[in-house]
């Protein structure tokens, strides 16, 4: 889903840096996976976050603790599959509200910006 995710923003003329984050060394599409996200560089400006539902508020609360305050939560399994226990979304919001972040999502396609060239849907 990343390599989607990048070669969209490279095929839409987006010139920014990428960071990819992921359990596993190796490289997509050229940019090297960071296992170690406390690592990060400062002034990151959004997260693409395509990670299981359950370790999403974990996840948000790095980037907050990092100051990415935006953030695209592609991740489904919230509400749309159990009506009754949302704990998990729940924990994503209160994690979001805590650190001021704005996020598009959870189980979302992604966003456009036609004039910066970001490209986040997973379709190709």
């Amino acid at each position: 889903m990343a390599r989607n995710i990048i070669a969209n923003c490279r095929n839409f003329g987006f010139t920014g840096r990428i960071y990819t984050v992921g359990k596993h060394h190796g490289v997509i599409d050229g940019h090297k996976i960071i296992t170690e996200p406390e690592s990060l560089p400062s002034g990151i400006d959004l997260a693409v976050i395509l990670i299981p539902a359950g370790q999403v508020a974990g996840i948000m609360d790095l980037c907050g603790r990092r100051g990415i305050r935006h953030a695209v939560v592609s991740t489904g399994g919230y509400r749309e599959f159990d009506q009754h226990d949302n704990r998990v979304e729940k924990d994503l919001l209160e994690t979001a509200r805590r650190y001021n972040i704005r996020f598009i999502g959870p189980n979302c396609i992604g966003v456009i910006c036609a004039d910066s060239g970001l490209c986040t849907p997973l379709i190709p």
